[in-house]
């Protein structure tokens, strides 16, 4: 039988050997200071090593970097951050720090007495703080404290909270909206945009445990009297951003049946100079933002929206720098139907000033005047046009039906729809599709027929169930637009169920806690107006 031959042992590459033998691809038998074959040949032989530079280091000698005895005292170490604080007073806050880390190679001189340490400094790239999210917020609540919101240094808290909190809520959630950045630069150089901002950040926040309703009020007085007056010495565009924060601030002491108590700028009236400001950042967004207070009040008055409406939400997208998103486009387009609805359904007639304060226990199906048959159906086919070709990111990325959700969250029994989009001008968009189908099926004229297509798009009760299901699933503050609130608020009144109504009821509770807006008259007007339809039923 064959004789198998034995397997040879396995070749190990060692990795102490000297610079020059692995150079050579010689086997080097590391002897030191010098090995065999670097003698032999008359070669060069250097051994790679590592060193950590110190702040406190002293240069070695040949005779010292040979010897094995003395050893590197780490406790020694000093970093340059810590020079310069015992030197100099400390000038840099503690974000701008970077300590400086230095690695030092070893490298080898060609010489035949030996190796020669060599120490050659490497900088990398400098070490940024980090700073985490409950670092960030201690350091800011320190700074900004609820407890004392009228002491002069809550200024900056309050200026973080209309950058973070309020700022969101104006432009509704637009990723691609600069009006924050340029907003803020502008209350960097003006201080009559400044203290606006302080002013709308306080009124929004409203009193606490130690402050009163009172202090508030006395402290904003103050400042809008003091922004008025300096606003007479500054050029158009800064008064205008100023007048439009003086009436945001107004905007949160009424309750949304005083909505139309609210006086505009007239922007429409403008000097040249003002012109193409109005079409860039931030009056673009302000603009936007009266517009849905506008719509939001002709909802809830049952009139008209003013004039200007339709054609500042055609006109305000002109920006002159860069073309809006497609994401603000399409909100855009939804306002524009909600106002021509507003147009087509709504009385000629203006209501009258002594019955501002019951119209908002008017119930839902009040008869008006007959729309036009052609108009309505025209515009109600646009509408139905943007909800079937609407992009799929203005989708929900989850939509459960009523019966579906009673199943899955036992503990409410309301029954209302569960939506949920990825971002707020989505579910802000369909809020308004929704509210906007609702106004044109109840006043729909008699003798029109609707074209045929999926059944519950043309059923009232399907688009309430919608607005119902998208208000009471949200979390978020800054998504409690003017116009979703006018909308819950005109679907509420027709509401019988009592599980339904507590969660309504609950919900409006909810936005009045999270933004700042008074819902108590309508909360109590709404609970009167479901006492009545009991006791009638």
């Amino acid at each position: 039988m064959p004789v198998g031959k034995a397997n040879p042992e396995r070749k190990t590459r060692g990795r102490a050997g000297c610079l020059t033998c692995r150079k050579r691809r010689r086997k080097c038998d590391e002897r030191k200071p010098r090995c065999q074959n670097c003698e032999t040949k008359d070669l060069s032989c250097a051994y790679p090593g590592f060193t950590i530079l110190c702040a406190s280091f002293s240069n070695q000698t040949s005779a010292d970097s040979t010897s094995n005895s003395k050893t590197t005292n780490y406790k020694s170490i000093t970093f340059a951050d810590d020079a310069d604080r015992a030197s100099t007073p400390d000038s840099n806050p503690p974000s701008k720090r970077i300590v400086q880390n230095q690695i030092t190679s070893r490298q080898s001189s060609q010489s035949d007495k030996g190796a020669t340490a060599i120490c050659s400094p490497v900088p990398l790239r400098p070490v940024e703080p980090i700073l985490t999210r409950n670092s960030f917020q201690s350091t800011w609540d320190s700074f900004f404290c609820s407890d004392d919101a009228l002491s002069p240094r809550s200024d900056a808290g309050l200026l973080l909270h209309f950058r973070y909190n309020l700022v969101p809520w104006i432009d509704a959630g637009n990723l691609d909206s600069r009006f924050s950045a340029r907003i803020m630069q502008l209350a960097d150089r003006k201080a009559p945009l400044s203290e606006a901002i302080i002013m709308l950040a306080l009124r929004q926040l409203g009193p606490d445990n130690s402050t009163s309703e009172t202090s508030i009020a006395e402290r904003c007085l103050l400042l809008r009297q003091k922004v008025k007056v300096e606003l007479a010495h500054e050029d158009s565009p800064t008064t205008a951003i100023g007048e439009m924060l003086l009436v945001l601030e107004e905007f949160f002491g009424l309750c949304p049946v005083e909505w139309s108590q609210l006086r505009f700028p007239r922007l429409s009236q403008t000097p040249p100079e003002l012109s193409v400001e109005l079409h860039t950042e931030p009056l673009r967004t302000l603009s936007r933002l009266q517009c849905r207070i506008e719509l939001a009040t002709s909802i809830l008055m049952k009139r008209k929206p003013p004039l200007h409406v339709k054609s500042r939400l055609t006109s305000i997208n002109r920006d002159v720098i860069s073309a809006p998103s497609p994401s603000l486009l399409l909100y855009d387009d939804c306002l524009f139907h909600l106002a021509e609805c507003l147009y087509l359904v709504n009385p000629d007639t203006e209501p009258n000033s002594g019955s501002t304060e019951n119209s908002n226990v008017e119930p839902l199906l009040a008869i008006s005047q007959p729309s036009s048959s052609s108009s309505w159906l025209h515009l109600w086919t646009k509408c139905q046009k943007w909800y079937e070709d609407r992009p799929p990111w203005a989708h929900p990325i989850l939509e459960i039906r009523s019966l579906e959700a009673r199943q899955i969250d036992t503990e409410t029994f309301s029954s209302f729809p569960i939506q949920i989009y990825t971002t707020t001008i989505a579910l802000l968009s369909n809020a308004v599709y929704h509210i906007t189908s609702l106004l044109l099926l109840l006043r729909k004229p008699r003798l029109s027929t609707l074209p045929t297509q999926d059944r519950h798009l043309t059923s009232p009760i399907w688009h309430a169930q919608q607005i119902a299901g998208i208000a009471t699933r949200n979390d978020f503050a800054d998504q409690w637009d003017p116009v979703l609130i006018a909308g819950l608020l005109l679907i509420s009144r027709d509401m019988t169920n009592k599980s339904q109504q507590d969660t309504l009821l609950g919900c409006l509770r909810n936005i009045s806690n999270t933004t700042g807006i008074l819902l108590g008259k309508e909360i109590e007007a709404l609970q009167s107006h479901w006492a009545i339809s009991c006791g009638s039923g």
